[in-house]
């Protein structure tokens, strides 16, 4: 099973940013807590559940609800800017203890 979303590329403090969360975490094995690994081959970021890891899934209460989410910003070793501008759209494609993001076609 997999799912696929467009998300828009925000910002902070200057920087590029993209906000997931969406309820089909859970099911693809992303719970709030889970340690995560972000990786960038240049074309795309690949997230994955990890044993160990500072950065774990965290969650937003959305209309009495919660929801896992997976904040990524850019960083000195995190970079966005071959996934596009701010603003530009990009294609997230959740499947089974995997998610990718990718530019849009």
């Amino acid at each position: 099973m997999t799912h696929r979303q467009t998300q828009k590329i925000g910002i902070n403090k200057g920087s590029r940013r993209i906000c997931l969360w969406n309820k089909i975490m859970v099911e693809m094995g992303f719970s709030i807590g889970q340690p995560i690994s972000i990786k960038s081959d240049g074309q795309m970021l690949t997230i994955q559940p990890t044993n160990e890891s500072p950065k774990k899934v965290s969650g937003v209460k959305n209309h009495g609800k919660v929801l896992p989410v997976i904040d990524i910003k850019e960083n000195k070793n995190l970079v966005l800017s071959d996934l596009g501008n701010v603003g530009d759209l990009v294609e997230v494609k959740f499947s089974k203890r995997k998610i990718v993001i990718s530019r849009t076609n």
